[in-house]
């Protein structure tokens, strides 16, 4: 399958060698207005002269931007501001506008969609970790496997890597607003099960068909987290060469690479289409999704809190849907005679009794316990926990109330045991979302892997296995 991407290149470049000195001219059609448009500290900005007579204040300045404002340039093809803020000015001489996003005239007229953004450092082989994989070539590469296609609310995409760029596209009509919105959708997703996903700025370009070739029409935004790039990711059939034993014979690395292999599945189109589609719908899995990557990335401390957090949004997404597995009394009628009598007995010895504590209390007769609440999640998509897990699992309470908990005298030992509880999260979290995005078998396991001379996880594997999928 192939793609134009000359006009596209040509494109970027002229955006990319805007500098302090060299940028462009534009015009306001409307007052003959002139504004330049520069880039200073990796930032686009917009000059422009004050008008005679222009007054300032802070009540003005709070408000002052270009959004909406039409510009042309000296070949007559006009952009859109569509993102600004004041910056500065100097009261006799211009006023400073950042831009943060500016697209063509025409741009939203299209109905198909590419999000091109730059990933010159790095590139991945996708089936390490996607099966079912494409093959997107362009005139200065030919590719293979470089690719995967999923679908969002039935409208199917392709995401793969080219010529030094990441692209998301939909094959299908689309709006902008809603290809803006799954776009950034899967760039999370993605970078959530390959540990990276390029983004700090992105350039989209619009067409009449799913063709994607001829356009004029571009956008242009830097409105993105930063890039997110690490070592770690939770699906990789190639992870067992790197800890294969040294010198032994060929029979032996075949069986190991069996044993290695056998329930390790890539993830499939409908799998990742699930995530993507779940970050949609459903609030609380995309903060978990989102809460996994800040984890992911930040310190050692704050770790076990945000995967303490994610565990508790989980655990209780799975819980309302399981509700009725987890109430003591499954029998509504049964439960409601219980907290009648109970409330009885209990209004002879309290007096006022409504809203009482006590009162409170028996009308929660019914509900599991907190514990329950976190465990049962497991059992019922059948994620096998020890009791070290259920352990770790207890601890989500001491990180989220600030319990000083995790043992260790001196600096090394206490990061080694705040480290292995987070690595143990970090292992019971992405279980979780994994089966609940219907993933099964094996998943890396994130504390062999980085902890592998600790001795408490020298009867572990590199490969732990989370299950069959569960209906």
């Amino acid at each position: 399958m192939d793609r134009k991407f000359n006009t596209i290149n040509e494109y970027i470049n002229s955006i990319e060698e805007i500098n302090n000195e060299k940028g462009w001219l534009l015009i306001d059609d409307d007052n003959q207005t002139n504004y330049y448009f520069l880039k200073e500290d990796d930032n686009f900005i917009i000059k422009r002269n004050i008008i005679k007579g222009e007054v300032f204040n802070d009540e003005t300045l709070k408000y002052l931007n270009l959004n909406e404002k039409k510009l042309s340039n000296n070949q007559n093809e006009k952009i859109i501001i569509t993102d600004s803020i004041f910056k500065s000015h100097n009261f006799f001489e211009t006023v400073i506008y950042n831009i943060t996003s500016f697209e063509s005239e025409n741009f939203r007229e299209n109905m198909f969609f590419q999000l091109v953004i730059n990933s010159k450092e790095k590139s991945l082989r996708l089936d390490f970790i996607f099966k079912n994989l494409i093959s997107i070539s362009t005139e200065r590469y030919k590719k293979a496997l470089n690719g995967i296609t999923f679908k969002i609310n039935e409208i199917p995409f392709y995401l793969y890597f080219v010529n030094d760029y990441f692209v998301i596209e939909n094959l299908e009509e689309l709006s902008f607003k809603h290809f803006e919105q799954y776009s950034r959708i899967t760039l999370t997703c993605f970078g959530l099960l390959t540990g990276y996903v390029p983004r700090n700025e992105g350039y989209y370009f619009s067409y009449q068909n799913n063709k994607f070739e001829n356009t004029k029409e571009y956008a242009y935004t830097n409105n993105f987290v930063n890039t997110y790039d690490l070592s770690y990711r939770p699906i990789d059939n190639n992870l067992f060469y790197s800890f294969m034993p040294k010198g032994i014979s060929e029979d032996e690395k075949t069986k190991f690479k069996d044993e290695a292999q056998e329930n390790l599945f890539l993830i499939s189109t409908a799998t990742f289409s699930k995530l993507c589609n779940l970050n949609v719908t459903n609030k609380k899995i995309s903060r978990a999704t989102e809460l996994i990557m800040e984890a992911n990335q930040t310190s050692i401390e704050a770790q076990g809190i945000i995967y303490s957090v994610v565990l508790e949004i989980l655990t209780s997404y799975i819980a309302i849907k399981n509700e009725d597995k987890l109430t003591p009394i499954t029998d509504k009628s049964q439960a409601k005679k219980l907290r009648a009598e109970l409330h009885v007995v209990a209004k002879k010895y309290l007096s006022p009794y409504d809203n009482s504590p006590i009162s409170k209390k028996i009308d929660s007769i019914n509900s599991p316990t907190n514990m329950d609440k976190l465990l049962k999640p497991f059992e019922f998509l059948d994620i096998k926990l020890n009791e070290i897990d259920k352990k770790i699992i207890n601890n989500r309470n001491d990180f989220l109330h600030g319990n000083d908990f995790v043992e260790g005298e001196e600096l090394l030992e206490f990061f080694n045991n705040h480290f292995y509880i987070n690595c143990k999260l970090n292992f019971l979290v992405y279980a979780l979302l994994l089966k609940i995005i219907g993933h099964q078998g094996k998943i890396v396991n994130m504390v062999k892997i980085y902890l592998e001379n600790d001795e408490r996880v020298k009867d572990e594997e590199f490969y732990r296995d989370i299950g069959k999928t569960v209906s």
